[in-house]
C-alpha cells in the first residue's frame, strides 16, 4: 500500500510541477484518483519477481493509462496538445516504474 501511495506522490508532483511551468492547467489534478485506481489491477500484473529494470509491458501500460487520462481530458474540455500528451505520458510512466519496479523487486526477497 505504502508503494501505491508513493507511485500517487511522484505523479502529482510530476502534475503539480507542469502546472507551475504551465504545462498542464490545474484541471489535471482530478486524474490522481483515477490513477491511484489504476495501480491497484497493476498488482497482478508485476507479481513475477525478475531482475528486468524496464519491460515492453511497461511502456504499454503507460501508453494505454495515458491514453485513457487524455480522453477523459477531453471530456472535461481541456484543450490538448502534443506537449500535453508527452508530459501525461512521461509523468505516468515515472510512476508507473517506480511501482513497477518496487513490486518486481521486493517479490525477489
Amino acid at each position: 500500500m505504502l508503494t501505491v501511495l508513493i507511485s500517487c506522490l511522484i505523479f502529482s508532483c510530476f502534475l503539480l510541477l507542469g502546472n507551475v511551468l504551465m504545462f498542464v492547467t490545474s484541471v489535471v489534478y482530478g486524474l490522481i484518483p483515477f490513477f491511484a485506481l489504476s495501480l491497484l489491477p497493476l498488482s497482478h500484473i508485476y507479481r513475477k519477481a525478475n531482475c528486468k529494470p524496464l519491460e515492453w509491458k511497461d511502456y504499454g501500460i503507460a501508453l494505454i493509462l495515458t491514453l485513457f487520462f487524455l480522453v477523459l481530458l477531453y471530456f472535461w474540455q481541456v484543450s490538448l496538445s502534443y506537449v500535453l500528451f508527452w508530459y501525461i505520458y512521461l509523468s505516468v510512466f515515472v510512476a508507473i516504474e517506480l511501482y513497477a519496479g518496487n513490486r518486481r523487486f521486493k517479490s525477489l526477497q
